[in-house]
C-alpha cells in the first residue's frame, strides 16, 4: 500500500543513479513496478469505494494489501 504524499517504501530504496535521490528513480522500484499505475483512493468516503468498485471492474487483476479489520474489542 502506498502511503498519499510519501509511497511505498521500495521507491525510496537504493539503487539510485549517481548523483539521483528522486523516489522514482529507486533501480528497486523501476524493476519491481515496470508496467503498474498507482492510484491513491480515500476508502472511507463513498466517491472512493465507487471509484474502487468501478475500476476493479474494468481491471485484468485487483490486490488488496490492508489485511482483515480489526476485531473489535467489548
Amino acid at each position: 500500500m502506498e502511503a498519499p504524499g510519501r509511497g511505498d517504501t521500495v521507491r525510496h530504496l537504493p539503487p539510485f543513479g549517481e548523483g539521483v535521490t528522486a523516489p522514482e528513480a529507486s533501480g528497486m522500484h523501476v524493476f519491481l513496478c515496470a508496467g503498474k499505475a498507482s492510484i491513491t483512493i480515500n476508502l472511507g468516503q463513498e466517491q472512493g469505494q465507487e471509484l474502487a468498485r468501478r475500476l476493479a471492474v474494468a481491471a485484468d487483476v485487483v490486490l488488496e494489501a490492508l489485511g482483515p479489520a480489526p476485531t473489535p474489542v467489548k
